[in-house]
This record gives C-alpha cells, sequence and structure tokens, in this order.
C-alpha cells in the first residue's frame, strides 16, 4: 500500500501566519538593559515554538556577622607591618615624629701657629700684609690677643683708609666678609696653601690694586700673611713700583719678618723676574706650632683631623 502524505487541515491552511513581535529598537547612546533582553529573547523562543525555562532566582549571601574584615593588599604589594589590632585589644599608637639631625657644631679650632704670629699692621707703598683675621666667637673662652676684621682694619688706618681686604686663604671659615666694616670692600682670591697662586689671578690682583684711589691702603693676608701674601706683594713691587726682586723682597721682610721664606716662592719668583739669587730666610720658630689653647673643641684636645696637605706647587710660572 504505497504512502500517503496527509493533507492540511483547511483551517490551519487559512489562517495568516502572523510575524513574531520585533524587539524595541536600541535607543541610541544607551544599552539595552536585562530585561529587555530576557523579552526579546522569549519573543523571539515563542515565534519558533520554542520554550525557555523560567529564571531562577538569585541567591544573595547574607553579610557577615561581626567586624568587617581588614582591607587586604593589593596582589603584589607586601603585607602591612602593622595589622589592625584584634576587637577589643589596645589601640595602636602612631609611630613618633622622626628626630631632626644635630646641629653641627663650627670647627673654631685655631690654625697652626696663628697665636704666636705677628698680627701686621704696617704697610710699604701702601700695601698692608696681615695675618687673617677671625670671627669673634673664635676668641669666646680663650685668653689670646683678638685679631677680628674691625680690629685688622683698625690697625692698618681705619675704614676710611683702607678701601680693600684681599683674602687669599683656601676657607671660608675664619669670618665672613660681611664682618669687614664698610665702606671697605672684601675680595676672596683664593691659593690652596703652599701652591703659587696661577697667573690670571695675579693679573686680577694687580688691577684691583691699579683701580683704588691714590693714598689708598690695600689690606692682603693669607692663614700668617707671609708667604702667599709676599709672593703676590713682591710681584707687585717689581711690576707697578719699578723694585728689583732682591729689593722688594728684601723690603717685605722688614715690615713682615722673616719675610718670604719658602724655597718654592722665591724660586718662581726669580724664574719670573731674573736677577741675583735671592737669599731664603731662617723658618719662623712657630712653624707647624700645634695650638692646644681652650676651646669648643676641649681644653687642650687637638682639632679634629683637617683636609689632607696640598698637592706639590706648580712651578710653571711664566717669565715677565
Amino acid at each position: 500500500m504505497p504512502f500517503r502524505i496527509p493533507k492540511k487541515r483547511k483551517a490551519e491552511a487559512e489562517a495568516p501566519s502572523e510575524p513574531a513581535p520585533a524587539p524595541p529598537p536600541p535607543q541610541p547612546g544607551k544599552l539595552p538593559d536585562a530585561a529587555a533582553i530576557a523579552a526579546a529573547a522569549a519573543a523571539a523562543a515563542a515565534a519558533i515554538g520554542l520554550k525557555l525555562p523560567s529564571p531562577q532566582p538569585q541567591l544573595v549571601p547574607r553579610p557577615p556577622s561581626g567586624p568587617p574584615p581588614p582591607p587586604q593588599p593589593p596582589s603584589g604589594f607586601p603585607p602591612p607591618m602593622l595589622q589592625p589590632p584584634p576587637p577589643g585589644g589596645p589601640a595602636l599608637q602612631p609611630p613618633p615624629p622622626p628626630q631632626p639631625p644635630p646641629p653641627r657644631t663650627k670647627n673654631l679650632s685655631l690654625p697652626d701657629g696663628w697665636v704666636h704670629c705677628a698680627p701686621g699692621g704696617a704697610a710699604i707703598c701702601n700695601l698692608a700684609p696681615v695675618k687673617t683675621p677671625l670671627s669673634a666667637e673664635y676668641f669666646e673662652n680663650r685668653e689670646i690677643a683678638r685679631w677680628t676684621p674691625d680690629d685688622c682694619v683698625a690697625a692698618c688706618g681705619g675704614a676710611q683708609k683702607v678701601g680693600l681686604i684681599v683674602d687669599l686663604t683656601n676657607s671660608s671659615r675664619y669670618y665672613q666678609p660681611s664682618e669687614v666694616p664698610p665702606p671697605t670692600r672684601h675680595l676672596k682670591l683664593a691659593v690652596g696653601g703652599h701652591a703659587l697662586p696661577p697667573p690670571p689671578l695675579v693679573e686680577r690682583f694687580l688691577h684691583e690694586l691699579q683701580s683704588l684711589p691714590a693714598d689708598t691702603v690695600a689690606v692682603v693676608h693669607c692663614t700668617h700673611g707671609i708667604n702667599r701674601t709676599g709672593f703676590l706683594i713682591a710681584i707687585a713691587l717689581v711690576r707697578l713700583h719699578g723694585y728689583s726682586l732682591c729689593d722688594a723682597l728684601d723690603a717685605f721682610a722688614k715690615i713682615r719678618p722673616p719675610g718670604v721664606w719658602r724655597e718654592e716662592y722665591i724660586k718662581a719668583l726669580h724664574d719670573s723676574f731674573g736677577g741675583p739669587p735671592p737669599p731664603v730666610p731662617e723658618k719662623p720658630e712657630w712653624e707647624h706650632r700645634t695650638e692646644t689653647l681652650t676651646s669648643r673643641w676641649g681644653g687642650g684636645a687637638a682639632p679634629p683631623p683637617t683636609a689632607p696637605p696640598a698637592p706639590a706647587p706648580d712651578m710653571s710660572w711664566p717669565r715677565k
């Protein structure tokens, strides 16, 4: 018997097919929410005769009883050093603020041989060599003669006569330029100990002397006011006042005994200006004498270690 395909019922064949409702168009700039998406999915499923399972209610976990747990650090960071105290325990105290560093004590040790070196004050051709003055605080609790910038200027003629103080020391701890009484001007031309002043510094020194008014005194000092000071004053006497080298060194030695006594300075001057070799004076008795007077470092105590000795002097002084 042949197989026959059953015909559709007349009612089903004549019933028009209704199109599935289209989901509402999304509003521009706004994403559809979860309810709209679910409704659209249900309508599409009903159009094709598919039955979707009913949504299950979501379970919301109940918050735990008791205090909330401490916040956890982000991944990759070490755990905090201080953990919060347990419930009912003592409260943590904040750490104490950092203590400021102790103030640095200024070095008030006296230069070696400074006490036994004469202060100076006499002038030749308006050039007055002296030892370095010191701030007033150096003389606290010390029974030594004062030699401050005020004392230095007064000994050389007073502030109205002294127009310039040339400081050759390689340190700024002895006194401050603000301590020089006005209208005297302070000029710093630092030269290392036992070192020869370079030619540009010598030219600056001579230029400053030539720019001073007539009958104005220029005070020149290094630590003791002898070798570096005598070296520059001897050059000034030769180049600005027509002295020979031997006469310049002899005139300096008369107002600042014993005169320039370091051989490296005398040799550099002789190589530059020529003439008969100048004699080399004897070293002063206070050379390398360490001052152990009462100071802030303690009675009789040695001062803290100083900087390493200066390198060997440069003997390449140009001839004029």
